[in-house]
């Protein structure tokens, strides 16, 4: 406690040499002279510190209030204690004082910063909005149920959510230019101050990356799809990304798939043109392939009655080649009706041919019997 009291009175010792320090009426109701019945030393120790806490209390309740000295008007609680101890209760009195003042003012100073702040978000979010949706406003509103330092935070957040939109939309071009000339990101430093910036500039450029690897995948998928169709093994090749090998492999299955397809139909058409099943050289070495074309020939189980169909038109008299709409798009169907057409119109022609001179042998047969009568009767026996 003696440390304690030697060293606050060092530190008070000039504040309490002034008058203005104690009002008047507190030194007037406080001067008590010491006595002979005067508290031993230790004992003066507690009471000084009671004192002395007594008036920071009070002392910081007025400070909190910004009204000194009010809370001591009519307090005659020191009458009976030593002038001295009165010194020790304004000097606690003082110090309360200054605490109060200064939480007051910090409290205050945190009011305005957390209005401040709540305003800035709040300006800075409606700011992005009104941006996204082209709504911006040149002069941010104000709301009259909010604070003076709330409104002033959402204009400056509102400002910067417009400037931060108008440098993200820069970013993001100059990324994605990067990303098409370069292979490795290097973000301009304009950009790393804000999240938003930074994150725009590396969507650009990843826009730009995934552009070039879907240009890739695209060429890689085409490869894939040649090897297929040509019915070769598959082969990845070496230092693909993921996404590449799933392209070619993709491409590959495509291919082989394809080329299935197509010899399936090739020998579909050619049951249009063959009588019977040929085997094609081209397909002997290949299982997979001759096992497809065989059940394409197979699985053509109209070819018979079209070909008949074609010929049967080609043989009526004063008919025209006129292909099933259904098969006019197949060449080799096309070409079987007009084939069997033709010969449907020889037959025909043949046909009228044999009748001609059957019927020509027969009229001249007749006539000839007419004139071998005539002359009979003339008794010209002659010929």
């Amino acid at each position: 406690m003696k440390k304690k009291v030697l060293i606050l009175s060092l530190s008070m010792f000039g504040l309490l040499s002034t008058n203005t320090f104690i009002p008047t009426k507190v030194l007037a109701t406080t001067a008590v002279e010491p006595n002979e019945n005067t508290a031993p030393e230790e004992e003066l120790d507690v009471l000084y510190e009671r004192v002395y806490d007594n008036g920071y209390t009070l002392g910081e309740s007025d400070g909190y209030s910004g009204e000194k000295y009010i809370s001591l008007d009519g307090n005659n609680q020191l009458a009976a204690y030593p002038s001295e101890a009165a010194q020790w209760f304004m000097l606690g009195y003082s110090v309360g004082f200054e605490s109060g003042k200064r939480s007051k003012t910090e409290e205050e100073m945190t009011e305005k910063e957390t209005d401040y702040s709540a305003g800035e978000k709040a300006g800075y979010e409606i700011g992005i909005q009104d941006y996204e949706n082209a709504t911006v406003a040149y002069t941010p509103p104000t709301m009259k149920s909010k604070s003076a330092d709330w409104n002033e935070g959402f204009t400056f957040g509102y400002e910067k959510a417009i400037e931060t939109m108008d440098l993200s939309v820069k970013a993001k071009k100059e990324g994605y230019q990067q990303g098409v000339q370069d292979e490795a990101m290097s973000v301009p430093e304009l950009y790393t101050e804000d999240p938003m910036t930074q994150k725009a500039f590396e969507e650009g450029f990843q826009k730009a990356m995934n552009e070039k690897e879907a240009a890739k995948n695209v060429q890689y998928e085409k490869d894939g799809y040649k090897l297929g169709y040509s019915m070769e093994p598959l082969v990845v090749p070496d230092g693909l990304t993921p996404a590449g090998t799933e392209a070619f492999t993709k491409g590959y299955n495509k291919g082989e798939k394809k080329r299935l397809e197509d010899v399936k139909m090739e020998g579909f058409n050619a049951a249009f043109l063959n009588e019977k099943y040929k085997v094609p050289k081209v397909y002997e070495s290949n299982v997979q392939l001759l096992e497809v074309y065989q059940q394409g020939f197979v699985s053509n189980k109209k070819a018979d009655q079209f070909k008949k169909q074609a010929y049967q038109d080609g043989w009526k008299l004063g008919t025209k080649i006129d292909v099933p709409a259904a098969y006019k798009k197949n060449k080799a169907a096309v070409t079987a009706y007009k084939e069997y057409y033709q010969l449907g119109q020889e037959k025909q022609e043949k046909t009228v041919y044999d009748v001609l001179i059957a019927l020509g042998i027969l009229l001249s047969g007749i006539g000839l019997f007419r004139v071998i009568r005539k002359r009979k009767k003339k008794g010209d026996f002659s010929v």
